[in-house]
């Protein structure tokens, strides 16, 4: 089992012998793939823990580095210590004394240096009691520091309710968490993480108890818990189809909880996580071909059409919006595209005029013959098949959805 592993001395201490003998360039070399391949799925947001140094130098150089991912890669990453994650050999048969030198040295040294977003700990038999927990928790709030917590992975400890009388952003796994936990969690805004990877890998029998979060309207996110020891699963994709395949997910659920309750679950979903004006939006897919990227260098991806073509005449604005200019005709990309996915963003003019079609009204054209219509149509009586994102004299989009103009 996982816990006699542990106690035999491997799981997690294994990868914590490889990590402290490793340098930080190393570190950050084998991450760097893992990061760059979450990306390439669409990944815009990742949360990368601490846990396998379980000391000062290498927790704080696993967080260096977490730090170091996310300026190289241009992600957002999401920095957790989790330096309670298990018993260091040097402190086995003081327990309380390493849960001193996270309280009185590491804490304060995380916070001062800014490496973490949050702190995480392991509230399990073999791992950390929920009082040792508590006494982390407390010394991280007072440093201003979020919470999350692997909460009744193996064992039910009451983790759950630990993490919602904290008010911690999450609690993980939950396959063993009662009736009350889930509760409890039900009264806080905490979210509950489920982490189908960890539950095939170790073949646990007993699920999250999702029915209850369902019922107790505990918001739900899906992670793919990506370890070298319990879940080797680097691809969201999957992690939701597992969520999906073993434990009864939705599709809708799978979605919200790799997108919106996700954001929640980092402490971010004022900024991210949805599609609303002022969120942030994700950054293109790692293989997508950028057509106009805000700059006037990239208006050279396009050809005009008027007198003979030539150079596109249409100009960058000063807010990274593509423009066209009265009387040069139409654009057309230089490159040719057969089967693909178009992505495109627009807005209409902040003062209205004219109606109906006469309003801010512009379309694209996928291969010289069929348009996809853009049009100011918020609050504008207009034919159902004219309205922005319509197959233009075809087909009426799927909804009718814009802001109001400016």
């Amino acid at each position: 089992s996982y816990e006699q592993i542990a106690a035999a001395g491997g799981g997690i201490l294994t990868t914590v012998q490889a990590t402290r003998a490793a340098s930080a360039d190393e570190l950050f070399a084998a991450a760097m793939p893992r990061v760059q391949a979450l990306a390439a799925s669409g990944v815009a947001t990742i949360e990368i823990k601490s846990g396998y140094g379980l000391d000062i130098a290498n927790e704080l150089k696993m967080l260096g580095v977490a730090r170091r991912l996310g300026a190289a890669s241009g992600l957002t990453v999401a920095t957790t210590l989790l330096a309670a994650h298990a018993v260091p050999p040097e402190y086995r048969d003081d327990v309380d004394g390493y849960v001193d030198l996270i309280c009185e040295q590491l804490l304060p040294a995380v916070a001062e240096k800014n490496l973490a977003d949050a702190v995480d700990a392991y509230c399990e038999s073999f791992a950390f009691s929920s009082e040792q927990v508590a006494r982390v928790f407390a010394k991280a709030q007072s440093l201003g520091l979020p919470l999350k917590l692997h909460a009744d992975q193996l064992s039910d400890l009451g983790g759950a309710e630990l993490a919602a009388r904290f008010s911690a952003l999450s609690a993980d796994h939950l396959e063993y968490s009662s009736a009350a936990g889930i509760k409890a969690l039900a009264d806080s805004e905490t979210v509950a993480v489920l982490l189908p990877g960890a539950f095939l890998t170790l073949r646990e029998t007993q699920q999250p108890p999702v029915t209850l979060l369902r019922d107790h309207g505990v918001p739900i996110a899906v992670a793919t818990d990506c370890n070298p020891g319990t879940s080797p699963l680097c691809s969201l994709p999957e992690a939701m189809a597992l969520a999906a395949r073993v434990f009864g997910l939705t599709p809708a659920e799978c979605l919200a909880g790799t997108t919106r309750e996700a954001a929640r679950a980092l402490g971010l979903g004022a900024d991210r996580g949805t599609l609303e004006p002022g969120k942030r939006a994700g950054g293109a897919p790692s293989d997508a071909v950028v057509l106009f990227d805000g700059t006037q260098e990239s208006v050279g991806n396009w050809l005009g059409t008027k007198d003979g073509g030539g150079p596109a005449k249409w100009k960058a604005t000063e807010n990274g919006a593509l423009q066209c200019v009265p009387g040069s005709g139409d654009i057309v990309t230089k490159a040719q595209f057969a089967d693909c996915q178009l992505h495109v963003e627009w807005s209409a003019p902040s003062e209205i005029k004219g109606k109906s079609q006469g309003r801010g009204n512009s379309g694209v054209f996928l291969m010289g013959m069929t348009e996809v219509q853009v049009l100011d149509n918020f609050n504008n009586p207009t034919y159902p098949d004219g309205f922005a994102g319509s197959v233009y004299g075809v087909n009426p989009p799927m909804a009718n959805s814009l802001n109001a103009p400016g």
